[in-house]
């Protein structure tokens, strides 16, 4: 009995020779011709598709694996987008907040000069109100003691601003104050200041000018309000205003200038109005 493995596909001869005991072996011997038939694994045809398999799956995890990154891509990019829609939505709330902020800021700084400027003017002639009227004659009453320089103080009053009321009306009133405190304005130097002291009361702080030089002043403005074109204003036809005089001599404060440029205004209203006095 004869066994074979471990045999390759194929045709082979299987050749026997005898021999009695003893004796000598034939030379011919017996042929018998094999085929032994490959397994399916072992087929060409088996191979081929094999490695096409092999080659069609490579193919397939390479889709696949590019079909994933081309996914994560896209979420990758999705992400990207989203994420700088969400900045520039921020951006653009930053930017509103800058924008109310820049406008709050100015909104309060335009408050702050408003608030300045009705601390300062007089709400209805625009000139200084009677808080700015003591703080510069304060300064200035300090720097010309302390320099022996000058003051002079004038404090005027429109006459019979009652009547002008009472027989025109307030409204042309308010006109012919204004009017006066424009008069006085236009008629005084940058370094001076005209101020309402209240109601129809004027206050002049003239630096650097003696009485005579304050009188000269005080003496022009009251001829330009006397010839001032009143009727134009409903006002009648003529409005007049007398002053009071005041120069730093031994006062101790503006205080007491004022109040000696008032006691010199009442005696302008004794004389007969419409005159400087002092």
């Amino acid at each position: 009995k004869a066994v074979y493995t471990n045999v390759a596909p194929g045709k082979y001869e299987f050749r026997v020779i005898t021999s009695r005991e003893g004796g000598a072996w034939s030379e011919d011997g017996s042929t018998l011709t094999i085929e032994q038939r490959p397994h399916f694994y072992e087929t060409i045809w088996f191979r081929v598709v094999g490695a096409l398999a092999i080659i069609l799956a490579g193919l397939a995890v390479y889709r696949a694996r590019i079909a994933q990154l081309n996914a994560q891509g896209v979420r990758l990019q999705q992400m990207v987008d989203e994420r700088t829609q969400a900045l520039e939505q921020e951006k653009q709330k930053l930017e509103a907040a800058n924008n109310d902020k820049a406008h709050l800021l100015i909104q309060v700084a335009d408050a702050a000069k408003a608030y300045e400027k009705l601390s300062k003017e007089d709400s209805l002639t625009g000139i200084s109100n009677r808080r700015e009227l003591d703080r510069f004659l304060a300064l200035e009453f300090e720097r010309a003691v302390r320099n022996q320089r000058p003051l002079s103080v004038a404090l005027g009053d429109i006459d019979f601003f009652k009547k002008i009321n009472d027989l025109h009306s307030h409204a042309v009133g308010d006109e012919v104050l204004k009017q006066v405190a424009l008069i006085l304005k236009d008629g005084c130097r940058n370094i001076d200041m005209v101020g309402r002291y209240g109601g129809e009361e004027f206050v002049l702080v003239l630096p650097d000018k003696d009485i005579d030089q304050a009188r000269q002043v005080c003496e022009r403005l009251r001829a330009s309000i006397e010839q001032f074109d009143w009727a134009g204003k409903g006002a009648g036809p003529r409005v007049t205003m007398s002053f009071g005089l005041a120069t730093l001599t031994n006062e101790t404060s503006y205080e007491r200038l004022l109040a000696i440029a008032d006691e010199r205004l009442y005696e302008a209203k004794e004389a007969g109005r419409n005159r400087v006095s002092g």
